[in-house]
């Protein structure tokens, strides 16, 4: 995936030198997102071993920063569009706009393969039953809906996927860490891997489409 943005970003970076963009013609800030996008793939976060001895953990912890700094890319995207950030959006919702698209039929792959292996991880439930007393207002009632979707057997939609991921990362910001009671270190490991696979596929797949 990282291989994909990396060619993203030099699309972009050829796109902002080549291209001039005539007043009024685009609201999209090409270098803005460019440079996001630049920052969070040459960061590689590490961790001393002498430390932090358990390796499980120190994993757990870099999938959780590249979350964090991956989010930060998915809402320079969004936020630099002035057409999106005008609208009354919550700002994990706006993936929802590109399942009418012509990509639907990726963002469609991306979500049954992505809800297939949570679903799969040990006590992914779980997980989100304890993510909900971390959360309040709107997101925390789309949470909840999403817990009911598991309950009842029903699917989930791109919007579900980027909350949870919203909320992982308000976690991780607010407290320094993703450790629940509970859940091990690899569940939450896998459970941070597989949104963070997911988010970058949602970021390449709406940038592309503001490029064709």
């Amino acid at each position: 995936m990282d291989d994909l943005l990396i060619k993203l970003k030099e699309k972009y970076a050829d796109l902002y030198a080549n291209y001039k963009i005539e007043n009024g013609a685009t609201n999209f800030d090409i270098n803005h997102f460019n440079e996001r996008l630049t920052i969070s793939l040459a960061s590689l976060p590490g961790f001393d071993s002498n430390i932090i001895e358990s390796e499980a953990y120190r994993s757990s912890l870099k999938q959780s920063f590249l979350l964090n700094d991956f989010w930060f890319v998915y809402e320079t995207l969004l936020k630099s569009n002035n057409s999106i950030r005008n609208k009354n959006y919550d700002i994990y919702s706006i993936a929802l706009e590109y399942e009418s698209s012509k990509y639907k039929t990726e963002l469609n792959n991306v979500l049954k393969e992505s809800v297939s292996q949570l679903l799969n991880v040990s006590k992914f439930k779980l997980f989100l039953e304890t993510l909900l007393k971390k959360c309040n207002g709107k997101l925390n009632k789309k949470i909840q809906i999403i817990i009911d979707k598991i309950n009842s057997n029903k699917k989930f939609d791109i919007e579900d996927l980027t909350a949870i991921t919203y909320a992982v990362r308000n976690v991780f910001v607010h407290e320094g860490r993703i450790h629940f009671k509970g859940l091990s270190i690899s569940s939450v490991k896998d459970i941070t891997s597989i949104l963070l696979k997911n988010l970058k596929i949602i970021i390449y797949i709406i940038a592309i489409s503001k490029l064709f």
